[in-house]
């Protein structure tokens, strides 16, 4: 259980925006390509890598990083995963414009290495509403939202098997906004050892 900083993370002050990232022995590859599409980003961010090796599970090291952010607003990727460069900043317009309402935004993603027939369900206009009640989540945990708000709605439950599906409904519940950008800024990279994309 061990964090470890990005070289992003020695930047003066305090960027808008913390990206975290849990990660796993064995996964040193994927990691420095994700941690490459993290320092590429044209928003400044400070970056936030944590070694799972207890194995508590992502949910849980989110929730552990969660705790040393000190910014406004925070994102997540997972270490085998990547984003374009100008995924958080196309996010952050959603979230910082001086009208926005919302406190968590997120957009589409392209998918890497699925089998034949693999399909990914991402709505064109989704129902929140729905997934409030239950209904199935199709948000994946590589959004951008705002630290208090997350932290507002108890954060990660290290028991949520889908890792983040009860924080988004907790922060519907309680009335939060989310934001929808209806393109694709990150990439899924299919690999059989996903845990998780629903």
């Amino acid at each position: 259980m061990t964090p470890l900083a990005d070289t992003d993370a020695t930047l003066q002050g305090v960027p808008r925006v913390t990206l975290l990232t849990p990660t796993i022995e064995g996964r040193e590859r994927q990691l420095a390509e994700a941690a490459a599409s993290v320092q590429a980003q044209t928003e400044e961010v400070a970056h936030l890598i944590w070694l799972d090796d207890a194995r508590m599970g992502p949910a849980w090291c989110r929730q552990r990083m969660l705790d040393l952010v000190q910014s406004e607003f925070v994102a997540f990727l997972d270490d085998d995963d990547l984003i374009d460069p100008i995924h958080v900043e196309a996010l952050m317009a959603l979230l910082a414009n001086g009208k926005s309402l919302a406190d968590l935004a997120w957009s589409r993603c392209r998918v890497e290495g699925a089998p034949p027939g693999f399909r990914l369900g991402q709505p064109i206009r989704p129902d929140y509403n729905a997934l409030a009640r239950g209904g199935r989540n199709w948000i994946p945990v590589t959004v951008v939202a705002r630290t208090a708000s997350i932290r507002a709605a108890g954060g990660f439950d290290p028991a949520d098997r889908y890792e983040d599906y009860e924080l988004w409904r907790r922060m519907l519940h309680q009335g939060q906004r989310f934001a929808h950008l209806p393109t694709e800024t990150w990439t899924y990279r299919f690999h059989g050892d996903n845990r998780t994309f629903t």
